[in-house]
């Protein structure tokens, strides 16, 4: 799959900022959650996030109970020819 990062980071970002929101949930109280600092939390949401190691996201994913939904947020990113070779 050749998507661009900075595509992906952005998705994320936007994808844990609506589901936190949807939680009723501020950045503080999340990211504490989660074990990050709000400003780490903060630039992912805003696209900024490429720095985020992928523990980090796993456990956002987790904190949310998205995890399955990892796939669908990244689907539309993936062509047919990705997906012989999976």
């Amino acid at each position: 799959m050749n998507v661009p990062s900075d595509y992906l980071v952005s998705r994320i970002g936007r994808f844990v900022r609506q589901e936190r929101l949807r939680r009723g949930e501020s950045q503080r109280m999340f990211a504490a959650r989660v074990g990050i600092h709000p400003s780490t939390l903060s630039r992912l949401e805003q696209g900024k996030g490429r720095t985020l190691g992928i523990q980090y996201l796993m456990q956002i994913l987790k904190v949310l109970d998205v995890e399955s939904r990892l796939y669908e947020l990244i689907r539309p990113t993936v062509e047919v020819s990705d997906t012989e070779n999976v």
